[in-house]
């Protein structure tokens, strides 16, 4: 029996060591930081929807009908019926045009040879440069010259006779002309308003406008404060329309410009362009209830845990930054600022929360969307 005594004191001195030894001992292994007991989410919904004033209004700014482009005009700056071109040695004379240059793309020089005596040649220097020499026959003369200034000056004139002191080298030209084309700019460029209101609520702007004609093919350009709205090349019959945010546009309260031009030889002509501005105006100010259950677990675990939750939703759209308030029953959450895409989270007690009947309320002044919502809970010691 001693024996027996002896071998049961040993074993439970060997199976406390080994308790000690593998942590099993709970009251020598407690930890001084918060555990969580349980967790769970209470009530989540994809689609709270949209918070606040909702109104949304319009307004259409009519900009009328016209043609933009820019493409080749001809102005004819010199005409002459009749030129005598000499140069002997008894008689010299010449022919000096000076044209404009200015926004020109080329020149165009015409005149017909009515006649000639073959002695030297006929030559035009344009602002100094011989651009023309040769013995010129009776035809129709033709010369185009594009390296042209804002001021260009043409001479016309003949080489000598040489020996032939009794005749000059003589040219009769008939109806001499310069013709100039210029690039003829049709930028259209309209003032319109937008009210401090309308920058404080905006939503979107849509520009519209059809097309009836088009010559050329080339890009229809259309800028709004130096941004452009739509650049492409939209053929007759099209009806365009482009929505744009004041962002994009770096639209500002007061006067904005809106620009329409196009690329070198293309004319469009627009019918019933408009600019429709929206924007979220006061109104009747929606709020959205919700109303949950929560598990009575909660409740008798609050009696010996602490019990705290978390409101977290999802601002998928913000048309009008003004704060949003959140009720849970009789508690009172103001967050003051919110960004669009983003989450946002409220933290509660368990004092604020019921079995049943809870109510969660959203209220604001601004305008929002609210896409996701989820209500978690959770227990630590």
């Amino acid at each position: 029996m001693e024996d027996f005594v002896k071998v049961l004191v040993v074993g439970l001195f060997i199976f406390a060591l080994a308790l000690v030894v593998f942590g099993q001992l709970p009251e020598y292994t407690k930890d001084d930081n918060k555990e969580t007991i349980d967790e769970d989410i209470i009530y989540s919904t994809e689609a709270v929807g949209d918070i606040g004033l909702i109104a949304s209004r319009t307004r259409t700014i009519s900009l009328g009908t016209f043609d933009v482009g820019y493409t080749i005009g001809r102005d004819k700056e010199i005409t002459e019926d009749t030129v005598t071109i000499e140069n002997g040695w008894f008689k010299k004379t010449s022919k000096h045009i000076t044209f404009s240059g200015e926004e020109a793309d080329k020149a165009v020089i015409e005149f017909d040879v009515a006649d000639m005596n073959e002695y030297g040649n006929l030559t035009l220097t344009l602002n100094t440069e011989e651009i023309y020499s040769n013995i010129t026959y009776p035809r129709k003369f033709v010369l185009i010259v594009d390296d042209i200034k804002p001021t260009n000056d043409i001479v016309i004139s003949a080489t000598t006779s040489c020996m032939r002191f009794w005749a000059p080298t003589t040219y009769l030209l008939e109806d001499l002309s310069v013709i100039v084309e210029k690039y003829n700019d049709k930028t259209k460029v309209l003032p319109f308003e937008i009210f401090l209101y309308e920058y404080k609520g905006w939503g979107r702007g849509t520009l519209s406008f059809s097309v009836d004609d088009t010559q050329g093919f080339e890009d229809l350009i259309i800028l709004i404060n130096e941004k452009i709205v739509y650049e492409g090349r939209p053929l007759p019959g099209d009806i365009i329309e482009k929505e744009f945010t004041k962002k994009d546009m770096t639209l500002i309260p007061g006067e904005n410009l809106i620009t329409f031009k196009t690329r070198k030889g293309v004319t469009y002509n627009l019918e019933n362009v408009e600019l429709m501005v929206s924007y979220y105006g006061s109104g009747e100010s929606n709020i959205k209830v919700i109303n949950f259950d929560a598990d009575p677990w909660w409740t008798i675990l609050g009696q010996t845990a602490n019990v705290t939750g978390e409101i977290k939703f999802f601002t998928e759209k913000v048309n009008i930054d003004s704060g949003i308030t959140v009720y849970l029953n009789d508690k009172t959450y103001y967050i003051p600022s919110l960004e669009e895409n983003e989450w946002f989270t409220v933290e509660f007690t368990s004092d604020d929360l019921k079995e049943k009947d809870n109510e969660l309320k959203f209220s604001a002044t601004g305008s929002y969307r609210i896409s996701s919502l989820e209500i978690d809970v959770a227990a630590t010691e």
